[in-house]
């Protein structure tokens, strides 16, 4: 029997990891439109929506029935195998019915390619515990409510007028290729890192909570005993993390547009 369908092996990365986020309803905003579109005019992209839509749900159904312990090797697997190096493309073929299969389309979905080759936001958050290695961050007196210290064009806020957070020293870190800068402010203390991460977004972590606040959306997560949260800003991701501070707090930190001063 012929195979009809469309050929995807040769869908860029980005183009799968946006795919894998609009299939279980990550994806929003204008990139979700953009792609929507071309899913109407590319049956190829069509086809592999449809595979990744049966691999999300397969994964959910599973979730109740594969044991914890084997989810968590099937996750450091897949971390392991997403490496750019050992990448490779699989395909979720139908016929879930036995619980044998079950557990072997678990472990397909896991380590399909969805962009994590990369850096993580969990990266990030841990640099909550590191040390600053930079002197101190002036402000800018073109626009108090910025620092004079920016990643990728991406400045740092100034959080001390606003919430008595005062700059203490910075740091600059490479996370599996991507260049990272790090703000710690403390307030009685109480210390939080503020990092920015060079080039495009990273994907949030499975199972964030998630809200939007002026058309921004923050995840917030734990990341080794700290509370964190991650959001974009100007194509960015910024991720706050603190040991001491509340999730509460730090999503308050982590929206404050200054009127306008801090650029999202």
């Amino acid at each position: 029997m012929t195979d009809d369908r469309h050929d995807t092996a040769d869908i860029d990365e980005r183009t799968q990891r946006e795919l894998t986020q609009l299939a279980d309803g990550r994806l929003r905003g204008p990139k979700r439109l953009a792609l929507e579109a071309r899913i109407s005019s590319e049956p190829r992209l069509a086809d592999a929506l449809e595979r990744q839509r049966v691999a999300t749900i397969a994964l959910r159904t599973l979730e109740l029935e594969v044991p914890a312990a084997l989810r968590a090797r099937v996750e450091a697997e897949r971390r392991r195998l997403s490496a750019p190096a050992r990448r490779r493309r699989l395909t979720i073929a139908g016929g879930l019915a036995t619980a044998t299969v079950a557990v072997a389309a678990l472990f397909a979905v896991m380590v399909l390619p969805t962009g994590s080759g990369g850096p993580s936001v969990d990266e990030a958050a841990r640099l909550a515990a590191s040390p600053a290695t930079q002197a101190t961050v002036a402000v800018d007196q073109s626009n108090p409510k910025l620092l004079a210290a920016a990643s990728d064009g991406v400045p740092f806020p100034n959080l001390e007028g606003e919430f008595g957070y005062r700059e203490a020293g910075a740091r600059g870190d490479d996370l599996d290729g991507r260049h990272a800068r790090t703000v710690f402010y403390e307030r009685g203390g109480r210390r939080i890192s503020y990092t920015i991460v060079a080039g495009e977004a990273i994907e949030q972590p499975p199972g964030a909570r998630t809200r939007t606040i002026k058309g921004v959306e923050f995840a917030s997560f734990e990341a080794d005993g700290a509370n964190a949260v991650t959001w974009q800003r100007a194509g960015h991701t910024c991720v706050l993390a603190s040991r001491e501070a509340s999730d509460e707090e730090l999503v308050e930190l982590a929206s404050w547009t200054g009127k306008g001063s801090v650029p999202f």
